[in-house]
């Protein structure tokens, strides 16, 4: 199916506000109990991104479209050996594409509830080579989405593209009770870190949370030398974890190659 085509259909199905589940709604349409965190969920907005991010970098290399979509506190896996977490604005700049850039394809995404962490994952080719990757997106202070951290393997079995991206919402958090004489006050949610604020950085682990608490991400460097990626969300009353370390059947090296 012709990646364009697909974004646009899911622009129907896949935006959908955070809080759609339970949200009493206030004054003129405003979600309340969503407001405080000015956010709502909009999956097709990073599926948008993801295909933004393939055709740059068949356009202008892998590095260079990376680096252009990376947030001020992303950061990558070294190449092995010695596997380390860095930050990415310092891994890629001025480095140098590969010759086959990696072509991306999204399968399924999942957002917090406001919006403002995504975890997407999908496949990859270049050449004869192929894969699986994971990318987790944070919504910056304009709206637009720059990617966290991204992750990716080996792939044994290929499937087949699917005709549709799963794109699903985590549940959103419980309303806190409001003093009824409490005016009503719109409060802005943390604005992501600038690069030159940024705290220094383990090289063994690292990650972060939605301001809402439904979605959470870490990545690390294991025992065994080799990187990891986990995101837990909220859903159906539980912390659950999200598949997106690995997929079945594969052997999951480092994503820089």
């Amino acid at each position: 199916m012709n990646r364009t085509l697909l974004a646009a259909g899911l622009c129907l199905v896949a935006s959908v506000p955070a809080a759609a589940q339970e949200r009493p709604e206030g004054p003129r349409g405003e979600a309340v109990g969503r407001g405080t965190l000015r956010g709502y969920a909009n999956p097709s907005a990073v599926i948008a991104a993801e295909l933004a991010l393939d055709r740059d970098a068949a356009a202008r290399g892998q590095w260079t479209a990376l680096a252009a979509t990376a947030a001020p506190a992303a950061v990558v896996f070294t190449p092995a050996p010695g596997t380390r977490i860095a930050w990415a604005r310092d891994w890629l700049k001025g480095r140098a594409n590969p010759p086959v850039a990696e072509r991306w394809q999204s399968r399924s995404v999942w957002s917090s509830c406001d919006g403002a962490l995504v975890v997407s994952r999908g496949t990859w080719r270049a050449g004869d080579r192929g894969g699986w990757f994971a990318r987790v997106w944070q919504r910056q202070g304009d709206g637009s989405y720059k990617w966290l951290v991204t992750r990716s393997g080996a792939e044994v079995r290929e499937d087949a593209e699917p005709d549709m991206i799963a794109a699903q919402v985590a549940e959103c958090p419980a309303r806190k009770a409001r003093d009824e004489d409490e005016p009503h006050r719109k409060s802005r949610p943390p604005k992501p870190a600038r690069a030159k604020d940024l705290p220094p950085l383990d090289p063994l682990r690292h990650g972060g949370a939605s301001p809402d608490g439904s979605l959470r991400w870490e990545a690390s460097v294991g025992g065994d030398g080799g990187p990891h990626l986990t995101a837990v969300w909220r859903k159906d009353g539980a912390e659950q974890a999200l598949p997106v370390d690995g997929m079945a059947g594969s052997s999951p090296p480092p994503n820089l190659r």
